[in-house]
């Protein structure tokens, strides 16, 4: 019975692994994640432009998670799209001579240190979704093996009981006759009958 019950769970593992598992949104075309990303890389820059002679922040937490954004929906290559055109964004936002694109050492040191944390962005989330489209084939394997384990537990159980049984009715007899022969209870025949 409980080989029974592991090879039914076996060919419940395997149709069930069989599927495919996509950890990208359903509802985000190829050309929507893309304009995801476009547009997140824009509207980062629009509200730096704006907030920016107000507050005088860095513009770079609104870029990241521009790009935080379109890894996230979109996947890898829209992850690396926003974050070259956030680097565009941020060159223009961030350059002394308002609105133009300039390069310099302050500009340059910026600017790397946005692209080092915007490509950890997007591999970090390429891992994510590797593992997340690995889970359930590790769930699977990890239901297969417990049930594999309940099923060579239950057989052991029923080892034992059997062996358990076995001896103790041969015992109880032999157990039962020894008393009966210490006790002196027995008749001269039948103690005879013992002795051959």
């Amino acid at each position: 019975m409980a080989i029974g019950v592991v090879a039914a769970v076996r060919t419940a593992a395997v149709s069930t692994m069989s599927l495919k598992v996509s950890s990208k949104p359903e509802w985000l075309s190829l050309p929507g994640r893309y304009g995801v990303a476009i547009a997140a890389v824009l509207l980062a820059t629009l509200i730096s432009l704006l907030v920016r002679p107000l507050t005088h922040a860095s513009a770079s937490p609104l870029f990241v998670g521009a790009v935080i954004l379109s890894a996230w929906l979109g996947g890898m290559a829209p992850g690396l799209l926003a974050t070259v055109l956030a680097l565009v964004g941020l060159d223009f936002v961030m350059s002394p001579t308002h609105h133009s694109f300039a390069v310099n050492e302050d500009v340059l040191a910026r600017l790397s240190v946005f692209l080092l944390v915007a490509l950890f962005i997007s591999a970090l989330d390429t891992v994510r979704r590797r593992a997340e489209a690995e889970r359930p084939t590790v769930l699977e394997r990890e239901r297969i093996a417990r049930a594999e384990a309940d099923a060579a537990n239950q057989a052991k159980d029923e080892f034992v009981t059997m062996v358990a049984h076995e001896l103790r009715t041969p015992l109880t007899a032999v157990s039962s006759w020894t008393a009966a022969l210490r006790a002196g209870k027995l008749a001269a025949d039948q103690r005879m009958e013992i002795k051959d």
